[in-house]
């Protein structure tokens, strides 16, 4: 029986790729922070491929250590999220996040289809 994973995504921003720092904001566009959307809502202006009710049961908006971020709990369930954006990738060649699972699914390796 496969357990539940947890995933939480805190930021997202695509960079221009040229090394700059945080501070030069011009070469970074920020995707979603979560700080706008309300606790325990689904993140505004995302879109679900499936059921949006049942992606509303799977992602909603949790504040940890002064930090928002979109948590995710699903077993046996498929549904993706998305933020749709149009960027020039030529410009901002590079995408970052940062994510933590606090548990994995026992035996699981996404290398095979059957774990």
């Amino acid at each position: 029986m496969k357990q539940l994973v947890v995933v939480a995504v805190l930021a997202i921003e695509i960079c221009s790729g040229t090394g700059v720092s945080e501070s030069q904001s011009e070469n970074i566009i920020t995707l979603a922070t979560f700080e706008a959307d309300p606790l325990k809502g689904f993140p505004t202006h995302w879109e679900s491929r499936g059921d949006r009710d049942e992606a509303k049961k799977i992602y909603w908006i949790e504040q940890e250590e002064g930090n928002k971020f979109l948590r995710a709990r699903a077993s046996k369930r498929e549904i993706q999220i998305g933020l749709a954006r149009v960027v020039a990738p030529q410009q901002f060649p590079q995408l970052r996040w940062r994510w933590r699972a606090r548990e994995l699914p026992c035996g699981c390796d996404e290398r095979t289809p059957e774990t």
